[in-house]
């Protein structure tokens, strides 16, 4: 993993100022590269000149049209041939690529064949020799998680990318002048005319915990992601505004296929087989590797193969566990015991507390960039920590798992509601008994609320949920109403589970997750990677029936058949979900009772709660009224964010 610093500059104020402006975007983020740092700028004749040093960038007498800087975390190439910026043979092309292509082998030999020519192992130059060979196509040949700024000066453009589903980062800001790129929304601020807070994105998050949009904006205004999946092409010579980004890949192309499979265990076979695949190639490193380890079948599957694959191999498993006394039902040891003991695999253990929490949050926010929804994202920047702390550079994580494979219990609720709509009465009376009793309730008032919510939105009735959030401002409501219209995107499947699966990757669950791994990832200079996001796996399970992924009680089943000669029986009898799940609720009622009241109070001083009402919200929690501890979390951890980023 790297990290990415670019401004193009469009006008002579720009120009002079983008040496000075990228060293400082540059020095924001050293976590992300602590092996090497390169500059390159390319003046007004167009010529590209590289630097080793930053203040060489920073005190640069000529004006730029580009303006490059990167940190470099080395995972793969050490040699100097591999060191970013990456320059063509010819010195007209320049490549900044955080990421990694897993083909890159397979990829450099077909270039081979063609007569490109390399100096280095690096995947980053087969991507610069990709590019040559193919143009903007080559985003599709593409195995892996990238984001890409390559400056194509005899064309006069510069080209930025992302992979499929926006496993690494790239922000962007367009300003008066010029248009600036980062891995992290940090590097930004500084080169904006003023930093204010989204007061869309606030408002969702205080009523409804909403961290991601579809309108690819942050919480920061004028800071916006560019899209997973796509590509822009800017002109060196003049601005676009807004930039214009190019899709080359779209999950509903593939639900749209005939299925891949014909029966259940014809897919389980080939799921199996693909996963395998993918895990082989995230192994590709010479850096030492290791995996994170919960109770749960994502990540131990994964374990697993790597030990398959490598039995000989020195692989460390990572895993966040509570005290079983006060913290039982938040501790999973005893299934990741279950599981090292079957593996024989070395596994490292970490808790984290009350006052560790406390005393973190301010920094996990700033590495995070959002306020908190939840302290599990806490305990993924611990999970990391430890991971670092024990030597590896090199991560395999399990997430992307439930957004493909139907792991929430919503997902089970669409399996009911796509058998009842398509007239499966008897199959959807089954399931509905199973959900009914994977709830712990009945499934009637679910029905109602399905029902009742479209025809209050068909009526222009808005949902505000908690009184202590102010009404939205026309500005706000303005904003909601605009991403509506983006969120009428949902794909080709006519199913609600397939448009539930498709939104998710696309657009609403996925992509926070993603985020908060980098970034709790790169705080501590560490590189994860994730074998369920595999694009073949991805496109084969999406050609899928529905109830080849949830159904008949069971979420997850092609997941479940991978894991049946794998895991221990405890983990495989397990329904509970938990993930980085924490005491949260318990420390909100006792350690952290007096904090979210002084929370409380700096949200009232800059109008971002009504006082009373949160108040009483709080109280009523703290008297064990209410279990919305979500609710009070948001309440305590949003002070925090506003605090770091100077907004309050």
């Amino acid at each position: 993993m790297c990290g990415i610093s670019g401004i193009v500059a469009f006008d002579d104020r720009s120009r002079t100022s983008a040496g000075r402006d990228v060293a400082q975007m540059h020095s924001r983020i050293p976590h992300r590269g602590p092996d090497g740092e390169g500059f390159a700028l390319a003046g007004c004749d167009l010529q590209a000149r590289k630097f080793d040093e930053p203040g060489e960038v920073e005190h640069a007498n000529a004006p730029a049209r580009v303006a490059l800087a990167f940190r470099w975390l080395v995972v793969q190439d050490p040699s100097p041939a591999a060191r970013q910026p990456i320059v063509s043979s010819d010195g007209a092309k320049l490549l900044l690529h955080n990421g990694e292509i897993y083909n890159h082998a397979e990829l450099r030999e077909e270039l081979s064949h063609v007569g490109r020519a390399f100096r280095s192992r690096s995947d980053s130059e087969t991507i610069l020799a990709a590019y040559e060979e193919w143009g903007t196509d080559c985003f599709r040949r593409f195995n892996g998680m990238w984001a890409v700024v390559l400056v194509d000066l005899p064309s006069r453009r510069v080209v930025v990318s992302r992979d499929r589903f926006g496993i690494r980062p790239l922000f962007y800001a367009e300003t008066a002048g010029r248009i600036a790129f980062a891995s992290e929304i940090k590097q930004i601020l500084p080169v904006l005319r003023s930093v204010r807070p989204n007061e869309h994105y606030i408002h969702d998050y205080l009523n409804e915990g909403t961290i991601q949009h579809f309108d690819h904006r942050t919480f920061f205004e004028g800071v916006r992601i560019v899209p997973p999946a796509s590509f822009a092409v800017i002109d060196i010579d003049g601005p676009q505004q807004p930039l214009r980004f190019e899709s080359y890949w779209d999950p509903g192309e593939y639900q749209s296929r005939p299925p891949a499979a014909s029966t259940f265990d014809e897919a389980a076979e080939r799921f199996d087989e693909l996963l395998k695949s993918s895990v082989s190639l995230t192994m590709r490193t010479p850096a030492s590797l290791g995996s994170f380890l919960s109770g749960g079948l994502d990540s131990s599957v994964l374990s697993a193969m790597v030990r398959e694959l490598e039995p000989s191999a020195n692989h460390e498993t990572y895993s966040i566990v509570f005290d079983r006394g006060r913290y039982a039902a938040f501790d999973e040891s005893p299934y990741i015991d279950d599981f090292v003991e079957r593996h024989r695999c070395p596994n490292a253990r970490v808790t984290i507390d009350a006052e560790w929490t406390r005393t973190m949050l301010g920094d996990v926010t700033w590495a995070l960039e959002e306020p908190l929804v939840a302290s599990a994202q806490m305990a993924q920047y611990r999970a990391f920590q430890l991971a670092r702390e024990r030597g590896a550079r090199v991560v395999l994580d399990g997430q992307g798992s439930d957004e493909l494979l139907a792991g929430y219990a919503l997902h089970q609720w669409g399996a009911w509601r796509d058998r009842v709509v398509h007239g499966r009465l008897v199959s959807g009376w089954r399931e509905m008994r199973l959900l009914n009793r994977a709830l712990g309730g009945t499934v009637r008032n679910a029905v109602g609320r399905q029902i009742a919510a479209p025809v209050m939105r068909g009526l222009g009735f808005r949902r505000r949920r908690f009184d202590f959030v102010p009404p939205p401002s026309r500005e706000v409501r303005a904003a909601q109403d605009a991403e509506n219209a983006i969120r009428a995107d949902r794909g080709p499947s006519g199913s609600w589970l397939g448009q539930t699966i498709y939104r998710d990757l696309k657009h609403y669950r996925l992509p926070p997750i993603l985020n908060n791994g980098d970034r709790a990832g790169m705080a501590h200079s560490m590189e994860s990677r994730l074998p369920y996001l595999d694009h073949r796996l991805v496109e084969f399970v999406l050609t899928l029936p529905a109830e080849f992924s949830v159904g008949f009680g069971e979420r997850k089943r092609l997941l479940r058949a991978a894991a049946g000669p794998r895991l221990p029986k405890s983990m495989l009898d397990r329904r509970d979900k938990m993930g980085f799940i924490t005491p949260e609720p318990i420390w909100l009622r006792h350690e952290f009772a007096n904090d979210v009241r002084s929370a409380v109070r700096k949200l009232v001083s800059v109008g971002s709660v009504d006082g009373q009402a949160a108040t009483r919200f709080v109280d009523r929690f703290l008297r064990g009224e209410h279990d919305d501890f979500r609710a009070v979390w948001r309440l305590y951890a949003l002070p925090s964010w506003l605090e770091r980023f100077g907004l309050m």
